[in-house]
């Protein structure tokens, strides 16, 4: 698989690490099953919390939810997004037909059965819930009693009992010094310098002098706030008393900007005439008639144009878009055919720039003798319009087109008639 092919499958396992369905369109859809975490005993081994993921083709219409996924958060464009799909799809389709397996990394493995229909085997301890941190199966090696000491509870218990008897001595020699410490603190009227009544008046001293800090200071920020307003007030009343026209000046200024931006705008008005919005630009106007003219000139050519050119023109039409020979689905089997040497039109088949073309693949060989057996094949059966992609396989392809619209409705119409399926290349 290529690498565009890996970062799907990447985008993938992360869009089911935190989901528990993805459509994959035109293929399958994978479901999700949850598993508590569980203990096996007898093989020493612990799981933890799963969730085992499972694929079933009943569904593949596309929900829109991985494409939305790729578009908004792996920032790929809409049409490059559904090329990937489409591609994924298809290669993992092909290798289902040449090799009856293909590998999803990270996921599993699907399986192509005996009746066609595809099987989904999950990759061995891959675990796909979030919650457990891509925890794997973990594998206990068994106790080997015969190597345990054999007085190991007895000899714990004495190590414990040596440890609480020298922590028991260390606090008592930590006591007995305190209270050394303590006796020699003690003045010499006998009060004990440690002794929280000792200083009890002293601390309420403290606080009463405190609050009184705290209170002038609060009167000393009041008053010069009323200081500073009163002074604020006295100044404006005394602009006001003695020069009024401070404040009448800005507002004659503001009148005389009003009527001078007014003037401006007339003369505006008059020295430039406004465009009229029904009148189209010059510009326009001789692209409207350039393009009525060749209209016209089509249409005239089609009027001149007689009963037989019409109808061969209608014919070379018709030729572009073959219709699909009468034959039976079994003539369309892979193993049909015995001539083995290049087609005569070979270098007409055959694809050597794919372009943005589209192509509808019913077979691929892993040699070019077996195409051109297939190819030749249906030749005598009435295709003519068959394409040979060459490459790591030979893929036979019935059309060619220019979007992936006209290549899905003869993937489509194959299917109808043939009962024969194809995908798109």
């Amino acid at each position: 698989m290529n690498s565009e092919g890996n970062i799907l499958e990447k985008y993938m396992k992360e869009w089911l690490m935190s989901n528990d369905t993805l459509t994959i369109p035109d293929f399958g859809t994978f479901h999700a099953q949850y598993q508590s975490a569980s203990v096996q005993a007898g093989v020493h081994k612990i799981m933890p919390p799963n969730k085992i993921i499972s694929f079933s083709t009943d569904k593949k219409e596309d929900d829109g939810e991985l494409l939305s996924f790729l578009v908004q958060n792996k920032h790929l464009e809409l049409d490059e997004a559904q090329m990937l799909m489409k591609e994924y799809v298809n290669f993992v389709q092909e290798d289902l037909f040449n090799k009856k397996k293909y590998i999803a990394h990270g996921l599993g493995t699907w399986f192509l059965k005996p009746d066609h229909s595809i099987s989904f085997q999950t990759e061995e301890d891959t675990n796909m819930s979030a919650e457990s941190f891509g925890l794997g199966t973990v594998y206990t090696a068994p106790i080997n009693k015969t190597t345990m000491p054999q007085n190991s509870v007895e000899d714990a218990q004495e190590s414990v009992i040596k440890d609480f008897d020298v922590e028991e001595k260390a606090k008592q020699k930590k006591i007995d010094n305190e209270n050394k410490t303590q006796k020699s603190k003690t003045n010499a009227f006998g009060f004990d310098e440690n002794d929280k009544e000792f200083y009890d008046d002293e601390e309420e001293d403290d606080i009463v002098v405190e609050e009184e800090i705290m209170e002038k200071n609060k009167r000393q920020k009041y008053t010069l706030a009323a200081l500073v307003l009163l002074l604020l007030f006295l100044g404006i009343g005394f602009t006001l008393v003695f020069f009024p026209e401070v404040f009448g000046t800005r507002k004659k200024q503001t009148i005389a900007e009003k009527e001078q931006q007014v003037k401006d705008t007339i003369d505006k008005k008059q020295a430039f005439k406004e465009p009229n919005d029904n009148e189209e630009p010059e510009e326009e106007k001789g692209e409207k008639t350039e393009k009525d003219a060749k209209e016209k000139s089509n249409k005239d050519t089609k009027k001149a144009e007689t009963p037989e050119a019409r109808k061969k023109r209608l014919e070379t039409r018709k030729r572009k878009i073959q219709d699909l020979p009468e034959v039976s689905g079994k003539d369309l089997e892979k193993g049909a055919g015995d001539n083995a040497s290049p087609p005569k039109n070979l270098k007409d088949i055959e694809v050597k720039n794919k372009g943005n073309k589209f192509y509808v693949v019913i077979a691929s060989f892993d040699t070019e003798p077996k195409a051109y057996k297939y190819i030749n094949h249906l030749q005598k059966k009435g295709f003519n319009n068959l394409k040979l992609i060459k490459g790591e396989s030979n893929r036979v392809s019935i059309g060619e087109f220019a979007n992936t619209v006209e290549a899905q409705k003869r993937k489509a119409e194959i299917k109808k008639k043939y009962s024969l399926e194809s995908w798109v290349f």
